[in-house]
């Protein structure tokens, strides 16, 4: 069954100008293509001037302290995979979805 409900996600990790021109371009390509496909677009998670890799400190449930990527957009985008709000993605490129490969991995198992 092909998806029928995307979430776009649109990402641009420095944005000097704070202009938001990259994600703006990458929304309009995004929902060009759902319409191509037929697709509804369930909603659309914006991140502009967020870095997909660098990381920080965070605490851990047990109270351990690890090294993150912290995005609340993409851990918004999990949320609505793994909840059937949203039952596909469209994205520019990988490279705005996931750079850690944790990221990633949580993709995956959502999927």
């Amino acid at each position: 069954m092909k998806p029928t409900r995307a979430a776009i996600l649109v990402r641009i990790s420095d944005d000097r100008a704070g202009e938001a021109a990259g994600v703006g371009r990458q929304e309009k390509d995004a929902r060009a293509l759902a319409d191509r496909l037929g697709w509804q677009v369930g909603e659309v998670i914006i991140e502009n001037d967020v870095s997909a890799y660098k990381r920080r400190t965070v605490t851990l449930p047990d109270g351990s302290a690890a090294l993150r990527v912290v995005r609340p957009g993409f851990r918004r985008l999990l949320e609505l995979l793994a909840l059937g709000q949203v039952d596909g993605l469209i994205a520019y490129d990988l490279d705005r979805v996931a750079r850690d490969p944790r990221d990633l991995e949580d993709l995956i198992d959502v999927v």
